[in-house]
């Protein structure tokens, strides 16, 4: 929490808070303080959690707050010395904030609020541009957000990194994970703060949206939420919130009304995980808000390239709903498999944050005919891996050096597909021809994506379809298995499984 305005007189003084709360002290004569008595240090002001206050200003006997109401139109309220717009002075006077009836009932777009001596001023629109009603309304929403973020750390995040099981715990992938966790999201509140307080400024110096960071830096917000999903979803795909809540059982259970206020959740027998779970799933809730705010507000901007800009903003902000959503189903699939997993020795070895599951063999059936009858087999295709298990052993492929064989005989086998690799042949059939396009397809994206992190050659095949990984890639193996090459190292290019020029 930053302070962000500080207003102060010869016996007053205010500040606001980056989390709309107002902190006063001083002489409280009047009521000005919004307190009951005078206050030599930093005091709270009690105001309503519908009120976030965005503006403050000081008087000499007299205190003014601008805040968000129920209503669009932003509200002016005061403490202290009634203001009077007549000639002569009010002798009314309060401790509590008042909404400021001659202002309110005008009905005006207040945008910024002065105040010395006797004397306050309102700055209004009037009447509001439609852009300018659009972006009050999203600064009106992002407050509140950015309040719960706030929240979520003093209540949640901070108290659970000072506790006996955070400290003393060093499990791995769940410390990583969760320290992870809590930074990503320290940086995502920090992002939200700046924005907020840069849209603010935009609103009061009457600047158009396009020169607010909201937009002019939006791929900063989108990383910023991209880092936290990342850190979200690992904790996720490695069961981090069951194992958290399982093993901090204590302290989770002394803060359990805590997360069932930020989870939103009023039944009482919602276990521990799902609320923190929850609690850590709300900032994603946002990014659709985003989108639509922008869309509104690109729709009444009146010169073309700044509808284009606010609008690509928009896209930009629903193509990561979709991709998030995406992400957070992949990992809670990757927890459910590991929750399958009959051998610890084989999950412990596995089982790494990024990892995420694509494929296995169980639901989308996978068959090796050339493989022995009596063993059990176990087809994975993980994002970075391919593995097979086989009883209490497993082979594990890189995906940077598996290839899949196009010329395998449809004929022979219609349902087949062979997996290539440098020291290993698979020859699997597919349960149908619908499994089987369902597996190329998941092998040869998840196997695109690997290659296409690292410099690889031009493929054969051209650009025609980016999912086709090329059949020349630069990669590094080492060999394992007995043969002349058996202990060596070889880093460079690869065709279909073998070294490039051999």
């Amino acid at each position: 929490m930053l302070t962000t305005l500080i207003v102060c007189l010869q016996v007053v003084s205010l500040a606001l808070a980056s989390n709309s709360h107002v902190f006063s002290w001083g002489s409280n004569s009047y009521g000005q303080l919004g307190q009951t008595e005078d206050m030599i240090s930093p005091m709270r002001i009690k105001i309503a959690k519908s009120s976030p206050v965005w503006d403050i200003a000081a008087g000499e006997n007299h205190s003014l707050f601008l805040c968000d109401s129920t209503e669009i139109t932003p509200e002016v309220l005061y403490s202290g010395k009634q203001p009077n717009q007549g000639t002569h002075a009010s002798s009314k006077k309060t401790n509590q904030l008042v909404p400021v009836a001659a202002v309110n009932k005008m009905g005006l777009t207040t945008t910024r609020i002065e105040a010395g001596g006797e004397s306050c001023v309102c700055l209004a629109l009037n009447p509001p541009h439609p852009e300018s009603k659009l972006v009050l309304e999203l600064a009106a929403t992002e407050r509140p957000f950015y309040n719960q973020l706030i929240k979520t750390s003093n209540v949640l995040l901070r108290p659970l990194q000072k506790s006996a099981f955070y400290t003393s715990m060093d499990v791995y992938p769940f410390k990583s994970c969760l320290e992870n966790l809590i930074s990503a999201f320290g940086s995502l509140t920090k992002k939200v703060g700046e924005g907020i307080a840069d849209l603010t400024r935009c609103i009061q110096n009457q600047s158009p949206v396009t020169q607010s960071h909201l937009v002019q830096c939006h791929n900063d917000f989108v990383q910023a939420f991209l880092h936290y999903s990342q850190a979200f979803s690992d904790l996720l795909a490695v069961g981090g919130f069951d194992f958290c809540t399982k093993i901090g059982f204590e302290f989770f259970e002394r803060v359990q009304s805590s997360i069932q206020d930020l989870a939103q959740e009023r039944d009482k027998s919602v276990g521990a995980s799902k609320l923190f779970l929850r609690a850590m799933l709300y900032p994603f809730y946002r990014v659709g808000s985003y989108a639509t705010c922008f869309s509104r507000i690109a729709e009444v901007l009146t010169n073309p390239s700044d509808s284009t800009e606010v609008q690509g903003v928009s896209l930009a902000w629903a193509g990561l709903k979709s991709s998030l959503s995406q992400e957070h189903k992949t990992a809670e699939a990757t927890r459910f498999f590991w929750d399958t997993v009959a051998s610890k020795t084989i999950m412990d070895s596995l089982r790494v944050p990024a990892r995420r599951l694509l494929k296995e063999s169980k639901t989308s059936p996978l068959h090796w005919p050339s493989g022995s009858r009596f063993s059990q087999r176990l087809f994975v295709l993980f994002s970075d891996v391919f593995v097979l298990v086989q009883n209490n052993t497993m082979t594990v492929l890189s995906l940077e050096t598996v290839w899949i064989d196009p010329s395998t005989p449809e004929i022979e086998n219609p349902n087949g597909i062979t997996i290539l690799a440098p020291e290993d042949r698979f020859d699997l059939v597919a349960s149908s021809s619908d499994q089987k396009v369902q597996w190329l397809l998941a092998l040869n994206s998840a196997i695109s994506r690997i290659v296409t992190n690292q410099k690889s050659l031009p493929s054969v095949h051209g650009n025609e379809d980016q999912v086709i990984p090329p059949l020349v890639r630069h990669a590094c193996h080492k060999f394992v298995k007995p043969g002349i090459y058996k202990d060596a190292v070889y880093q460079g290019s690869w065709l279909s499984a073998k070294v490039d020029g051999l």
